[in-house]
């Protein structure tokens, strides 16, 4: 008799707290909550019809106008157009291609080489400067240099560094080239007339120590004489890369400019094998716009480094400094205040959350470290599989 009444009491109770779910939760219901909830308004609110809902573009642009005419880039180089080639002209070129049996045949064959230096010209010529400028607008060379400024590299530059007595490393649009790589002034080669004048500047933007907006002058030689970089006026001699460990990778920019003439760059002048990070403190937007009559932006070449090893040199022999060190401070979770005794939770784990992580790595890789020999092989486990986890369930 007792266990039929605790089940109609059981019953009766689920009925009351689903018709009181029912009530409370309401498929599709009005985000405002009605007067018997504490609402101000008792009724749904209708819909926007889809037509005038706004995406999220339009929520942005609205919060936050932008002015097109201000906040357009402006190209403060050469005009550069890409190719314009019609379909006719596509089709003929396919059908001189399909014309041509014996081209088909060594394609088939395995025997069809590819002229690649004929390839790479045809590229410079039509398609290279367009895609240069859209690699460097990846890597936000233009924004952090000229600021909403722009200009196409035109002029094919190369940027050499001797990697031994038989091999260089190239410098292309944002390959990795270790500071071991780059301790010696590189060679830069481009085509140029006899009577033109350029001006070469290789700086670094995200490596200043002290201040965010500021570059960092690696070199920089002016009053270039028909592209012979050697035959330059040097205004600062070349400092090697120098990136404090834990910042990551560092963009180093080369860009040539082409000047219109002669120019008295004294105000540049650094002291000879200066070394004072202070006077090497630089900033493009600053010397385009001292010169902006003079000179136009014409090639581009940059690359990105991190540190190794030989950065310490630098600081300690070059620099006369201690060399910084820097490490990515990571955002504390949030945990609620630790109990004495958790339930049901394994203690080493729970107390682990509020401790610090780089001392439980330290120990981590202290434990670690005692269980590797150099010259042995690890120790075989009694029980290899003491710590899979199995299932609760087993089929079977």
């Amino acid at each position: 008799m007792a266990s039929a009444v605790n089940v109609m009491r059981c019953c009766s109770c689920r009925r009351l707290f689903k018709a009181a779910s029912d009530r409370l939760f309401v498929r599709n219901y009005s985000i405002v909550p009605p007067d018997w909830l504490g609402g101000n308004i008792g009724k749904q609110l209708d819909p926007l019809p889809l037509e005038e809902c706004k995406n999220f573009q339009e929520r942005m642009e609205e919060m936050y106008p932008v002015d097109p005419e201000l906040s357009k880039p402006v190209n403060i180089g050469v005009d550069c157009k890409p190719p314009a080639v019609s379909q006719m002209e596509k089709l003929e070129m396919w059908k001189n291609k399909r014309s041509q049996p014996e081209l088909e045949q060594a394609v088939r064959l395995r025997q069809f080489e590819i002229p690649l230096d004929t390839v790479k010209e045809s590229w410079l010529n039509e398609w290279g400067p367009l895609h240069k400028r859209a690699l460097a607008e990846h890597y936000g060379i233009y924004r952090d240099l000229f600021s909403d400024a722009f200009f196409v590299p035109v002029v094919d530059m190369k940027v050499l560094y001797d990697y031994d007595d038989e091999f260089v490393t190239p410098v292309h649009s944002g390959n990795t080239i270790l500071p071991s790589e780059a301790r010696s002034q590189p060679q830069v080669m481009f085509e140029s007339g006899a009577d033109d004048l350029w001006t070469l500047v290789m700086t670094n933007p995200d490596g200043h120590l002290t201040d965010n907006n500021a570059e960092y002058l690696h070199w920089m030689v002016g009053n270039i004489p028909g592209g012979d970089v050697s035959k330059g006026q040097v205004l600062c001699n070349y400092l090697r890369p120098f990136p404090p460990k834990g910042t990551g990778f560092h963009r180093h920019i080369f860009v040539l400019f082409k000047q219109s003439g002669t120019i008295n760059l004294d105000k540049y002048q650094r002291p000879a094998n200066c070394t004072s990070l202070k006077e090497r403190t630089f900033r493009m937007v600053d010397f385009y716009k001292d010169l902006e009559s003079q000179v136009v932006p014409m090639g581009l070449a940059f690359f990105q480094s991190e540190w190794d090893s030989s950065v310490k040199d630098v600081y300690h022999n070059i620099l006369d400094m201690r060399e910084p060190s820097f490490e990515y401070v990571h955002p504390q979770f949030y945990h609620p205040l630790p109990v004495r005794y958790p339930h049901r939770q394994p203690f080493d784990r729970y107390y682990d959350r509020y401790r610090d992580k780089k001392e439980l790595a330290e120990e981590v890789m202290k434990i670690k470290m005692k269980m590797v020999h150099p010259f042995k092989e690890p120790e075989k486990s009694v029980f290899p599989l003491i710590h899979v986890r199995r299932a609760t369930n087993p089929p079977g």
